[in-house]
């Protein structure tokens, strides 16, 4: 059983990273922050929120027995947190993206036994998205992949992920969202001055012609 989740993990990075290949990591060195939606909070602790975004990913955790354990633990080198109400989801990391993006895949390294929600900001309220980052088989720190079909894509300048499930601890080192940015419409307005502009100068020019 674990050999074929094993593939199948496997299989989902690898499609992960031919879906989003195109497209940057939007996500990257944008500032990180923690969120808490209910009381009780336990509060964030481990390693600063900037890490979440700077790219890097930790040493997946592995069982090499007998050699013992190799790579990082779930509270190591991450930001970690454990929820006060059992399965609420009342503590998430939230990125401000810094502007409007379409994203349509999503690279998170994250506590393994849990689930992860991807939440995303539209207008003015928060929605969460329909696919999760569901439990693997495993020990520690994994890095999966949420892709969204053909048509799903969405559109936000912030993003949130919540953690609830599995044993109530969570942890997580990196943050990724693939995309591509949205012009604000001052930009289009420019653009068709512009374009304005340039058919004056072309018609100006043909007539002294």
């Amino acid at each position: 059983m674990k050999r074929i989740l094993g593939t199948l993990v496997a299989a989902g990075c690898l499609a992960g990273t031919l879906a989003h290949g195109a497209d940057p990591n939007v996500a990257l060195g944008k500032p990180a922050s923690g969120v808490t939606v209910a009381t009780p909070s336990t509060g964030f602790d481990g390693v600063a929120f900037s890490t979440l975004t700077d790219g890097l990913f930790l040493p997946e955790v592995i069982q090499a027995s007998p050699a013992g354990i190799i790579g990082n633990g779930w509270q190591t080198g991450t930001v970690w947190w454990t929820s006060a109400i059992a399965n609420a989801g009342n503590q998430g990391l939230e990125i401000d993206l810094g502007g409007l993006f379409e994203i349509s895949a999503f690279r998170v390294q994250t506590d393994n036994n849990d689930f992860y929600q991807v939440q995303y900001l539209t207008g003015g309220s928060w929605t969460a998205l329909a696919a999760m980052v569901p439990p693997v088989a495993g020990f520690g720190m994994v890095t999966r992949d949420l892709l969204l079909t053909s048509g799903s894509e969405i559109v936000t300048s912030r993003l949130r992920v919540f953690a609830f499930g599995g044993d109530g601890a969570y942890a997580a080192s990196e943050i990724q969202a693939f995309g591509v940015p949205i012009p604000e419409p001052g930009t289009y307005l420019m653009l068709l001055a512009g374009l304005g502009l340039l058919g004056v100068v072309v018609q100006r020019r043909l007539a002294r012609r």
